[in-house]
């Protein structure tokens, strides 16, 4: 008995160990042999097992393979399950998976692939072998086909024809009769081909159409079908023909050539046919532009519906007796049908050209100026410099020099309405060089802020007499500062006193401001000469305004006992009262006198006084100031002129009285 034990133990253990390694997990009863539709899901299922062995399958998951027949697959990613993912099986049971393939337009043909069981729990697989018939599902498309076709005519145009189905076709393209209310457009008018076409899966074709139209066809628009037919199938699109009269129409364009005198003319345009129908013998001709002896090429040819030619342009513009301009002709192009003008414009331009212009408003630069630029930010009284370059547009190899060549610029109503005017002195150019010429003037004081126009120009004159301008022009916009009052003059009647110690001073004081000022305070002062002047005045923006600009008349009368010297008389100006904006001193020279007598003193001494003064300062104001003054006889004072008118006036209103009472005894 213990002989036996052994053996037994050994066969109980073989036999634990071979049902561990036999395979537990197995699917059964597939659905392996599939067929569906494109665009359609086809499902399937099978049974998912594990068998009586231990330990049981656990954490099985499902894939499948591409499904393929040659080059054409079905990717996994089509084919779905459900449940996609199982925790474990009991032993000797099953569990469904349902799975579905979603079909796209596959290929008609059977497929191939395997789906496959993965237990991870006891690195266990399974699977079977699925085979899926695509059935057949042939479809066309075909394109609308639209056309104007002129009576009597024939037009040839395409039909695109695509296989949208899911297997290779053959297919007959056919046309119905096209009807226009009771007109009908024949089919056999109607040429397609091929007409019999065989289309592999997914490819397109293209077929040529050519519509005949008779001579005797109705106009209006023709509707048809196009029939593509394909097994038991047909497949329907729209043919449209909108017959239309014979018309005869061409275009082109008005054209321009252009160069300098002595340049070669050359050009071309471009002849449509905008017309149903060809145009045969098409005569071109030009009436006009003699001096350029212009030629055109080709003159006559013929031209079909829808297409073009261009016409080439040849000539030369004269060195002498010609005036640079604009020239035109009239262009005739057509033939016993149509007949079309148009002009042909010759630009014999200017060889004189301005290249540059670089302005130089005081300090600040503003350069290489084009046509309509504008400068802003300039002031009252500001200087302003242009710099132009100019050039002799001949080529050097022409040897025609620009001679007596004149700038000039114009800026127009700005001096109060009224223009400035400058110009350079005469120069010559050669050909193909250029020359800078600098002109200069200044904005006036007195200016209204806007934006002015300066125009300017140049001319002269080639060698063969040729006169050659150019035009151009930019703007200045003039912006003024606020509180900007000046003094503009000051100045002594005479600054160099000796024997005669008697000078005026005369000051202009001005607002060039773009605001009206009302405490303008003008502060003269030397206390050497015992000046003390000080007056507040109101100072108008407008420059038309009597009170824009002040004038004032200081009489100044010296001591013969002064001594000499130089004595530096301060002008100051003010706004707001204490804000000072402008300062001027004047100096007046006092001398000796050599050939004063003793007795001339005494009689000075006599005539000499201090006192206080009246001083004109314009504008209906006058202004009270301290000075040293000298008393002056009757006939140099201003009351001398309006007596002497008064005394001249009573005389001869004596005199009239006198000749009407001698009359009246008569």
């Amino acid at each position: 008995m213990k002989n036996l034990i052994m053996p037994i133990t050994i066969f109980v253990m073989l036999f634990s160990m071979i049902g561990f390694v036999n395979a537990t997990l197995s699917i059964n009863n597939t659905t392996d042999n599939l067929t569906g539709d494109v665009y359609s899901d086809v499902n399937g299922y099978f049974m998912v097992c594990a068998g009586n062995n231990t330990p049981s399958p656990k954490n099985v998951t499902f894939e499948s393979t591409n499904l393929v027949s040659g080059s054409y697959l079905i990717p996994s990613s089509k084919i779905s399950f459900d449940p996609d993912f199982i925790t474990g099986i009991s032993a000797n049971s099953c569990d469904r998976i349902n799975f579905t393939i979603s079909l796209d337009n596959y290929y008609a043909t059977t497929y191939e692939g395997n789906i496959t069981a993965n237990s991870t729990g006891t690195n266990e697989t399974a699977s079977f072998t699925l085979n899926l018939t695509v059935n057949e599902s042939p479809n066309i498309s075909l394109s609308n086909v639209s056309e104007n076709v002129t009576v009597g005519n024939s037009k040839k145009t395409t039909l695109n024809i695509q296989n949208t189905g899911n297997t290779d076709v053959k297919t007959n393209i056919t046309v119905s009769d096209l009807h226009n209310g009771s007109n009908v457009l024949s089919s056999s008018n109607i040429d397609i081909q091929p007409n019999i076409i065989s289309l592999d899966y997914q490819k397109s074709e293209t077929v040529n159409i050519t519509i005949n139209v008779p001579s005797t066809q109705q106009e209006g628009i023709y509707t048809g079908n196009l029939i593509a037919s394909y097994g038991n199938k047909t497949t329907q699109s729209t043919i449209t023909v909108d017959v239309v009269p014979q018309v005869a129409d061409i275009s082109f364009n008005d054209v321009s050539v252009e160069g300098l005198p002595g340049d070669d003319l050359t050009g071309s345009f471009v002849v449509t046919n905008n017309g149903t129908i060809d145009l045969n013998n098409i005569n071109v001709s030009l009436t006009g532009l003699s001096e350029f002896n212009i030629s055109l090429t080709p003159t006559l040819f013929n031209l079909s519906a829808g297409s073009s030619k261009t016409i080439n342009i040849n000539g030369k513009i004269p060195n002498d007796n010609i005036l640079t301009r604009i020239y035109s002709g009239t262009l005739n192009i057509g033939n016993s049908l149509v007949s079309r003008n148009k002009t042909l414009f010759v630009n014999v331009n200017d060889a004189l050209k301005i290249i540059n212009l670089d302005v130089k408003v005081d300090s600040k630069l503003w350069d290489d100026l084009s046509d309509g630029d504008e400068i802003n930010g300039v002031k009252p009284d500001a200087h302003i410099r242009m710099t132009f370059k100019v050039k002799n547009e001949y080529d050097s190899d022409t040897n025609n020099d620009l001679n007596n060549v004149i700038v000039y610029a114009t800026a127009k109503g700005i001096d109060n309405g009224d223009d400035i005017d400058v110009e350079s002195d005469e120069f010559d150019i050669n050909a193909g060089d250029d020359k800078t010429i600098i002109l200069e003037w200044d904005v006036p004081l007195k200016v209204d802020e806007d934006t002015y126009d300066v125009d300017i120009y140049t001319e002269g004159e080639d060698d063969y007499g040729v006169n050659h301008r150019y035009d151009m022009g930019i703007k200045l916009k003039v912006e003024k500062d606020r509180h900007d009052i000046i003094i503009e003059n000051a100045e002594l009647s005479n600054n160099n006193l000796t024997c005669n110690r008697y000078t005026t001073l005369y000051t202009t004081i001005m607002n060039i401001g773009s605001t009206s000022e009302d405490k303008v305070v003008l502060d003269i002062e030397n206390s050497g000469l015992g000046i003390n002047f000080r007056e507040m005045y109101k100072m108008n923006d407008n420059i038309d305004d009597d009170t824009n600009e002040r004038k004032i008349t200081l009489p100044i009368s010296l001591s013969d006992s002064l001594s000499s010297g130089v004595y530096p008389i301060n002008i100051d100006l003010y706004y707001d009262i204490d804000k000072i904006v402008d300062h001027r001193t004047v100096n007046l020279i006092v001398g000796n006198c050599q050939q004063q007598s003793n007795q001339t003193n005494q009689t000075n001494e006599t005539n000499e006084t201090n006192e206080t003064i009246n001083v004109e300062t314009g504008n209906n104001e006058t202004s009270t100031g301290v000075a040293v003054i000298r008393k002056i006889s009757f006939m140099d004072s201003e009351y001398f002129v309006p007596v002497m008118v008064g005394i001249i006036a009573i005389i001869a209103i004596l005199i009239i009285i006198e000749i009407i009472f001698i009359v009246k005894r008569r």
